[in-house]
């Protein structure tokens, strides 16, 4: 098990998430340019957007409803439901690994082809392949303990453009799941501990 974990008041209890721990590993894209306004506003955009999808994913979304901020990525999402053909069959899951003793909220899963995908939507500026690949894979790991019969077989980072237009990595899910595990085993011998001070609370 990971070393005693903070209190996550997304989850309501003491947690690590898959954001955290990535964060303490050093994970994630550059933002040491940005300034503290822009990052606010990438991070009330991605709240809007999280809540936007959730309600088009569930065939819910009212055009009246949206905020003009994240038009643009919704309509990226549209499109590719509408290209790839996928049908979301859940939406901001809740995933936990008893086993390894952490959290994630993934954004959605989905059948593309008749496999099952988990997927996961980026908004930000700058798409970071890594990071996205372990949050995937953590996710799927949690996932598979939780639904033995109903595994994944796919994962997908889909990047979300303010133009309207998008980028779909596809990750290999036994991959994924094996690079997340390595991470992982860092951070359970002790990676977290340099870095434990620039963890957010919350996350995922």
């Amino acid at each position: 098990m990971l070393a005693a974990p903070p209190f996550n008041p997304r989850y309501g209890r003491a947690v690590w998430s898959v954001t955290q721990i990535l964060q303490a590993l050093g994970k994630g894209p550059n933002l040491s340019h940005a300034s503290p306004e822009d990052l606010e506003r990438a991070r009330l955009r991605g709240q809007l957007y999280h809540k936007a999808a959730h309600f088009l994913g569930e065939g819910d979304l009212l055009k009246s409803s949206i905020d003009p901020k994240i038009a643009p990525f919704l309509e990226a999402k549209q499109k590719w439901i509408a290209l790839s053909g996928a049908r979301i069959v859940a939406c901001e899951v809740k995933v936990e690994s008893a086993r390894w003793g952490y959290v994630g909220t993934l954004d959605s899963a989905a059948f593309l082809g008749g496999v099952r995908v988990l997927v996961d939507d980026k908004t930000g500026a700058v798409f970071d392949k890594e990071f996205c690949e372990l949050q995937l894979g953590a996710y799927a790991v949690a996932w598979d303990e939780q639904h033995h019969r109903e595994p994944v077989g796919g994962l997908i980072g889909l990047h979300l453009r303010d133009d309207e237009t998008f980028r779909s990595h596809l990750f290999n899910a036994l991959a994924a799941k094996a690079k997340w595990l390595r991470e992982l085993g860092k951070f359970k011998e002790g990676g977290q501990a340099n870095k434990e001070e620039g963890i957010e609370k919350g996350g995922d």
